[in-house]
C-alpha cells in the first residue's frame, strides 16, 4: 500500500485537472445560484431585493484521511497558526459530526477554563471572561451606605499589634496596642 506521499505524488495530475475544470465552470455555478434566488424571490418564498453573494464549496473527490486531519488541527491551532473557527471547519470538511461551525465554537469556549484564565490575567475585565465562557452577567456586589464619621474596626497589623483610629485620640497624638496592652510610642 503506498504511503500518503506517494498517493499525493500520484494523484497530483488529477486534482491539477480536477481544479482546472471546476475553475472553467465557477462563473456558471455564480449565475445558477443567482438564478435559484430570483426564482424564489419571483415565487415570493423570499423576500424581493438584491441577491447575496452565493458560491459552491466542494469537498474533496479523493478520501480523506481523518486521523491525518485531525493531526493537522491540533498542530495548527496549538500552534496559534489558525483560528479555531478555521480548525472547526476543517474538522467539518473532513467528515466529522459537526453540524454548526459557530455553535461548536461557542462548545469548546464553554470549558476552554485554561484560555478564560489567560484572558483574565491579560485583561483584568472579568466580564469579557464571563462574555467568553458564554455566562450570563455578575450580579453588582451590594454597597452598603455608611454614616458620616462612622469608625470602623481596628485593623490588625504585623506582630499582633492593633493600630487605633487617630479620630478617637486628640489631636497629635497617637497609640498603639501590643499583645500586652498599651505600648510606647
Amino acid at each position: 500500500m503506498p504511503s500518503g506521499y506517494a498517493l499525493q505524488l500520484a494523484l497530483g495530475p488529477l486534482d491539477s485537472l480536477i481544479a482546472a475544470m471546476r475553475l472553467a465552470r465557477s462563473h456558471k455555478y455564480v449565475l445558477m445560484l443567482r438564478m435559484v434566488q430570483r426564482l424564489h424571490q419571483a415565487g415570493q418564498v423570499w423576500p424581493a431585493g438584491e441577491s447575496l453573494p452565493a458560491r459552491l464549496v466542494w469537498g474533496a473527490h479523493t478520501p480523506t484521511d481523518r486521523t491525518t486531519v485531525l493531526a493537522d488541527v491540533v498542530a495548527g491551532y496549538g500552534a496559534g497558526v489558525f483560528s479555531l473557527e478555521t480548525a472547526v471547519r476543517m474538522l467539518q470538511e473532513a467528515g466529522y459530526p459537526v453540524e454548526d461551525v459557530a455553535e461548536e465554537v461557542a462548545r469548546i469556549q464553554r470549558w476552554a477554563f485554561d484560555q478564560a484564565a489567560r484572558l483574565a490575567d491579560a485583561t483584568g475585565d472579568n466580564a469579557a471572561v464571563r462574555e467568553y465562557l458564554g455566562l450570563p452577567e455578575a450580579d453588582p456586589l451590594p454597597t452598603v451606605p455608611l454614616i458620616h464619621g462612622q469608625v470602623t474596626a481596628p485593623a490588625t497589623a504585623p506582630g499582633g499589634y492593633t493600630a487605633q483610629p487617630s479620630a478617637l485620640l486628640p489631636h497629635g497624638q497617637s497609640r498603639q496596642v501590643g499583645p500586652t496592652g498599651p505600648g510606647p510610642r
